[in-house]
């Protein structure tokens, strides 16, 4: 359950009635709207015309769209049921039938010195949530009130009586004195800030209570309710337990009425979640009613009947009912005591409740004359788009329970054409809509989580989502919930049965995603009212046999009752089937492989429907798909030259990998008729013909043989694309892809020989040095340069490139008394981690230090000094005393749960720093070896500063050696972020290193020889170099203090870290043997591991190029191997160079994984500020929440171009998806970028070019990047002012025109997908489409220089100013 939006009554009215233009045809548009003239607004006339006639041909769908009857109620029911077993908190019992649960919340209230343990959590969170559980419960018991008979018919009514006990037994714990009442347990916002198993949580567990001084009316009067109803549950079979039940319902009534006052007023924390927007009015009616129900006594008639005016029970008219809003229930409830002769003296009153529950169900039915409920293309009643089914059940039940009392009579409407709605009527609307949830709606998808063979299996669940406790019960942490769960692809690992989503939009769409929370998350308010109409379906559709209403239900639970019934399944059928079999096996490098094919088919009779839109998901799967195409969002889809399936027609794919075979469902379809209807002139006849023209099948290829060319299909994936498989001759597809015989086995022949063909055309350009000088690497240099201006944190200078960045962490350090303003984020995140930052302008300085003279060359050697001072100055100020750095800024776990741009930052700023009590010589070390470096870079253009900088860099040195320990355990906050593994000797020998080439003093050469074997230098052979291992960084500088003649009365020492040097030369070359060289994807990338692997790949390609420069210089131009010939100092150069061209996009996928640089680059890097609209852009709040709800699952590419930055890269098969939560691969870092900068200067040099680190001096006239105006984005949105107004309930309405314009020069790029962004809109909008996520996409592309035009409505108190738009993302081809 996530923050819930605020709620308002009588919202369905139909806002074109005020509209003075698109709503009424033949009005013309203002001209204005279109900046382009006159065609514009000819095309606008024309959107507008085709939006009425699609409007038509809607509304005669929906008259022609059946749902039919067979849907298997009985089922339904069932699962409806067991669902809320997920939902338990506390000490499940022996009878648990959803087993991937486990207790959990065992120490619930505690701490307040109650015992709160048990109840539910109300959705897909671990917190107890008082109002919807008071409420869900009541529904439960009325369910059971009024269908308890047919549920003991299915074998359900035990079941359903458990569900209920569950509930109460936790009120009556929860209720320990008369005036108090615990509402609550667990906080909202912590347990959102967290993705945990309820069986592993550590969030907040406060309890919060009601009491005379801090009333609840509301929530009070809602649990008076639940407890009433469920004592007539239990009255026959357990009188005792209904006595107990009804006292605390009574005494809980008296709280109410006596201490008024709205419980979120009380409960502030609650507000966000379940404020209650009705007022109390409705609940302390709603009680009074069930204890009337449950009690006979005549003082709560009286109350019902004599404070109907009062608060509202007679006066609101409303049309949705659920946990917050009680009105339509109460006034239902009063219309059946009316129709059952139990009025009395109060008749005339009750027949005003009658009225308004006559309202409701006209305005259900449509048939009120001024507010009826909307529905949706489909036939669903609409009300919202965030939970919309819970008003769906609820009205659903509402609907049947009156129609079963009217008993044949009927209800008054205040609408032409139907002014009277028989019994029959309600009955009938509210099954087609427990249809519509079961499957009979447009897309063909039960939204009941299990029911049905195409139902959503990402429900936003915590305890669904992440692998059981019982199968893993490793603890999962906060952060590690939202890393490796929320984000993962795939089904949830545990099957939330019978659960109810929240279910489409206004158009019917769904998107199954976890972080889809509006329509994927269930809730226990859902499914209670439900399981009672549904219970009724059950049991037949007829009119209900009068005597059975209100029995005693004393035969009704059932010792024996049934679990969900196996066997036949008469659920509703999908026409879409799927059959996969492993079609052959191989070996390679001792591991099996299996082939799979699989056949996906519509099995709706000859003449029956088409499948289109069909979206396939796969999960568990390890290698290529060849087939099919990956969906915008996720999943796949058929080829496009495969568009649809028609009835009895089948498709074919196939997928490799190392493993049993996937996961494969079906995650949505269309089903349409391929006749005139939708083909206009062109018969159904023709129109197949076309069809089977359009999919010709694709060119006989000769069958390989043997296992090694299966073996390269394995080891290559490739891009797929239409044109082969569209050029050869034209064979009747459907006899080829049908199942069984010769033609289904010649087209997967077909199929799997161009998988190959293609495989190994990908394997001869990869491997083939694709790319060779064809990159520019100047252009790919400024922009390695640029990108560190993005990840600045601080006040942001005047020349600041970035333009989408502001200041942030301005009061970094504060809390301890030290500025710490400034440095660096180090990745996506917004935490400043001290140990890479220093890593970083090690090796930013290291890169001047090499190529500064290429730099210069370029015109980047300013931008690359402004860069490595922004994090020397931030080191001068971390180091405020001889024995004290600053370590960290901000804390990971905070922060990994919290999703926000740097400038909104709420998370911790906490400052961690090392002392003599708290050692880190790792951190000391690495952040002496920066300092010494940059001091280097300023040595001759800022002597004084560079000065100050070897000053800190050598107290920084003693410190690191004098109080020796791992910074990780004075700092554990910073353990499982960046952890130093490796320990601090290499830290302490690289300081000392870098140390003697900036001073020239002995003392630490000696340092470095004397501790080579004692800390590691001359003993560690490692073929990693990054921000934790510093090792072959130690070696290679040492071999250059060698080559140079520096060595002195080391010389023999240096030569043994030489020799570690060569080790990682050769390693990376392949020639270490002995097992020890670095892996490669079949692409030819140096490969490490599947999380940022890039890192290492930059590191090492920028020390083989340094170790070859210095080798050169020295005349020593061969490197000995301990496996094969020695390698010349040329191939250093050439490997370097081969993997930035890689990285470039010389690589099987033809993807740079530079970000901005060439065609195809990663447009999702999983990092904050680039995911989130800059702050200059709209300047609107983000908080934790909202960046995950609205920004981090978002589709389409970020808003802002984060230039330069390199991701973490592809993996062991050179596979990449480029997804924001993939953030192992798409995740960027300034430690990946620092090593390429120095590199990509040495390419861009075309040669060596001679060293320039004698004396370096600043530029005065540094270049801008080349092309950067390229990065501006070409898309332009002009706001009109409002083009009309006019007023309606004392608000002012104001309809905008806005054109949207590609800016692009002629024959520039056409930008595609185009998705905007329009803030509070309240009305519809013209123009532009429904996205399946939210905002808008442009319903067709934009060439260069070409502009479209929309149109919005706002309204507000006096006149509305206009909304944010803005460019969400697009597509540039």
């Amino acid at each position: 359950m996530e923050s819930k939006p605020c709620k308002t009554f009588n919202l369905t009215y139909c806002i074109s009635r005020e509209l003075p233009g698109p709503c009424q045809p033949g009005r013309r548009k203002d001209a204005s709207m279109a900046r382009g003239g006159r065609a514009a607004g000819v095309s606008m006339a024309h959107l507008l015309g085709i939006a009425l006639v699609v409007l038509v041909v809607a509304a005669m769908a929906q008259v022609a769209r059946g749902g039919g009857g067979g849907h298997d109620y009985g089922m339904a029911l069932s699962k409806s049921i067991l669902y809320f077993e997920a939902q338990r908190s506390g000490v499940l019992p022996g009878s648990q039938r959803i087993t991937w649960r486990a207790n959990s919340g065992l120490a619930d209230g505690k701490a307040n010195g109650v015992d709160l343990v048990g109840g539910y959590y109300d959705a897909g969170d671990n917190v107890k949530f008082g109002l919807p559980m008071a409420f869900t419960v009541t529904m439960m018991a009325w369910s059971v009130i009024e269908y308890g008979e047919e549920m003991a018919a299915a074998g359900e009514l035990g079941h359903a009586v458990e569900a209920i006990k569950w509930g109460t037994d936790y009120f009556a714990k929860a209720h320990p004195e008369p005036n108090v009442l615990y509402a609550e347990v667990g906080d909202g916002d912590s347990d959102h800030n967290c993705w945990q198993r309820p069986e592993d949580m550590t969030t907040s567990r406060q309890a919060y209570r009601l009491d005379p001084q801090n009333p609840g009316s509301d929530l009070a009067g809602e649990t008076a309710a639940a407890m009433a109803a469920a004592s007539l549950v239990f009255r026959s079979s357990n009188p005792g337990y209904a006595d107990q039940l009804l006292q605390h319902s009574k005494q809980l009534f008296d709280f109410a009425d006596k201490y008024r006052g709205r419980y979120d007023n009380s409960i502030t924390v609650a507000r966000n979640y379940y404020g209650s927007f009705s007022g109390y009015g409705d609940e302390l009616l709603w009680a009074s009613a069930w204890l009337y129900q449950a009690s006979d006594d005549r003082r709560y008639l009286d109350y019902l009947a004599n404070n109907a005016d009062a608060l509202g029970g007679t006066g609101w008219s409303i049309n949705q009912f659920g946990w917050d809003v009680k009105y339509p229930g109460v006034q239902i409830l009063a219309a059946k005591f009316l129709l059952q002769g139990k009025a009395g003296e109060h008749a005339g009153i009750l027949q005003g409740y009658r009225r308004k529950a006559d309202f409701f169900a006209c305005s259900c039915l449509g048939k009120d004359a001024a507010d009826n409920v909307g529905r949706t293309p489909g036939g669903m009643l609409y009300h919202q788009r965030w939970n919309n089914i819970q008003f769906v059940t609820s009205a659903s039940f509402l609907l049947a329970v009156y129609s079963d009392h009217l008993a044949g009579g009927a209800v008054r409407c205040s609408g032409g054409g139907g002014a009277v709605a028989g019994a029959a009527e309600l009955l009938a609307f509210a099954k087609s809509q427990v249809d519509y949830i079961l499957g009979s709606n447009p897309r063909g998808t039960s939204y009941m989580v299990g029911y049905g063979a195409v139902y959503p299996r990402q429900a936003h669940h915590r305890g669904s989502s992440i692998a059981s406790i019982r199968a893993s019960p490793s603890f999962v942490s906060c952060r590690e919930g939202y890393a490796s769960w929320y984000g993962r692809r795939g089904g949830n690992p545990n099957l939330l049965d019978g659960a109810v989503v929240g279910g489409p939009d206004e158009h019917d769409d769904f998107a199954d995603e976890r972080n889809n929370y509006e329509q994927t998350e269930a809730a226990t308010y859902n499914n209670a009212p439900l399981m009672g109409i549904l219970a009724r379906l059950a049991a037949g559709h007829g009119a209900r046999a009068r005597g059975r209403l209100g029995q005693s239900l004393q035969h009704g639970i059932a010792a024996n009752h049934t679990s969900l019934p196996h066997g036949a399944n008469h659920q509703h059928a999908s026409p879409v089937e799927i059959e996969q079999k492993a079609t052959a096996s191989w070996e390679k490098d001792g591991r099996t492989y299996h082939r799979y094919a699989v056949t996906v088919s519509n099995r709706s009779p000859a003449g029956g429907k088409t499948v289109e839109e069909l979206h396939i998901g796969i999960g568990k799967l390890y290698g290529p798909v060849w087939g099919l195409e990956k969906a915008a969002r996720y999943g796949y889809v058929l080829p496009s030259w495969t568009p649809s399936l028609p009835a009895g027609e089948s498709a074919a794919f196939v997928y490799v990998h190392a493993a049993p075979p996937a996961d494969v469902w079906v995650t949505g379809y269309k089903l349409v008729y391929m006749s005139r209807e939708v083909y206009g002139d062109r018969s159904a006849e023709d129109e197949k013909k076309r069809y089977c023209r359009r999919t010709g099948t694709r060119r006989q290829i000769d069958q390989i043989k043997g296992e090694e060319e299966e073996e390269e299909l394995l080891s290559i994936q490739f891009r797929r694309g239409g044109g082969i498989y569209n050029d050869g001759k034209a064979e009747d597809r459907r006899a080829m892809a049908s199942r069984g015989g010769a033609a289904a086995s010649s087209s997967m022949a077909n199929l799997l020989g161009v998988a190959l063909v293609l495989a190994a055309t990908a394997q001869t350009s990869a491997r083939g040095g694709g790319g060779g000088g064809r990159h520019d690497y100047r252009m790919a240099l400024s922009k390695s340069i640029l990108y560190f201006e993005a990840q600045r944190s601080g006040v942001l200078p005047g020349n600041q490139r970035i333009a989408w960045r502001a200041n942030s962490g301005l009061a970094d350090g504060k809390a301890n008394g030290v500025d710490l303003v400034g440095g660096y984020y180090d990745a996506g995140d917004n935490v400043k981690f001290g140990f890479p930052m220093a890593f970083t302008v090690t090796m930013m300085a290291w890169s001047v230090l090499e190529y500064g003279k290429q730099m210069a060359a370029a015109g980047e050697l300013g931008h690359a000094m402004d860069a490595v001072r922004w994090g020397a100055d931030y080191f001068v100020k971390a180091h405020p005393a001889p024995n004290v750095l600053y370590g960290e800024v901000g804390d990971g776990d905070s922060d990994h749960v919290c999703w926000q741009r740097p400038e909104d930052m709420t998370t911790s700023r906490q400052a961690y720093r090392l002392d003599p009590q708290h050692p880190g010589s790792d951190l000391a070390g690495e952040t002496a070896a920066a300092l010494a470096a940059a001091s280097l870079v300023f040595r001759s253009s800022n002597p004084g500063y560079a000065n100050q900088l070897l000053q800190h860099s050598k107290q920084l040195f003693d410190f690191a050696d004098k109080y020796r320990g791992k910074y990780d355990d004075s700092m554990p906050v910073a353990k499982k972020f960046y952890g130093s593994f490796s320990g601090y000797g290499d830290e302490l020998l690289w300081a000392s290193a870098w140390l003697y080439q900036a001073t020239d003093n002995r003392r630490y050469l000696d340092y470095l020889a004397n501790n080579g074997d004692a800390l590691g230098g001359t003993g560690w052979a490692t073929n990693e170099f990054g921000w934790d291992v510093k090792y072959p960084g130690v070696q290679v500088l040492a071999a250059k203090f060698l080559l140079q003649g520096k060595a002195g009365p080391h010389a023999a020492v240096l030569r043994r870290y030489q020799r570690n040097a060569d080790v990682f030369a050769c390693s990376c070359l392949g020639k270490g043997g002995g097992g020890g060289n670095v892996g490669r994807t079949p692409g030819g990338l140096m490969y490490h591991q599947g999380w940022n692997n890039l890192q290492f790949v930059t590191g090492a390609s920028f020390l083989l190029a340094v170790y070859a420069d210095h080798l050169t210089a020295a005349g020593a131009t061969v490197v000995r191997c301990q496996a094969g010939p020695a390698a010349r100092a040329s191939e250093l150069v050439a490997l370097a160079k081969s993997q930035v061209d890689y990285i470039l996009g010389s690589n099987p996928r033809g993807m740079s994984y530079m970000v901005g640089y060439g065609e195809r680059y990663p447009r999702r890097a999983h990092h904050r500020g680039a995911s989130i609209v800059s702050i200059r852009a709209n300047p609107s709040f983000v908080s934790c929440k909202d960046g995950y709800a609205n920004w981090f699952g978002r589709a389409g590419s970020n808003p802002n171009l984060l230039d330069g930055a390199v991701v973490g890269g592809p993996d062991g098969r050179d596979g990449f998806a480029d997804e924001r939560n993939n953030y192992q691969q798409t995740e960027v870092a300034t430690y990946n970028n620092a090593p390429l900068m120095g590199v990509l200067a040495r390419l861009a040099g075309g040669g060596r070019g001679g060293l320039a680190e004698a004396a370096i001096k600043r530029p005065d006239n540094q270049t801008l990047l080349p092309p950067l105006a390229a990065a501006a984005s070409p898309v332009e949105i002009t706001q009109l002012n409002a083009t009309a107004s006019w007023k309606k309930d004392g608000r002012t309405y104001s309809r905008y025109a806005a054109t949207v314009s590609n800016r692009s020069p002629a024959g520039g790029k056409t930008v595609e997908e185009l998705h905007i962004g329009i803030g509070k809109p309240h009305g519809p909008v013209w123009g532009l489409e429904k996205a399946a996520r939210y905002g808008y996409v442009l319903p067709s592309s934009l060439a260069a220089g070409e502009s479209a035009a929309f149109a919005y409505v706002v309204r507000g108190r006096a006149a509305a100013p206009p909304a944010d738009v803005w460019v969400i993302g697009y597509k540039l081809v």
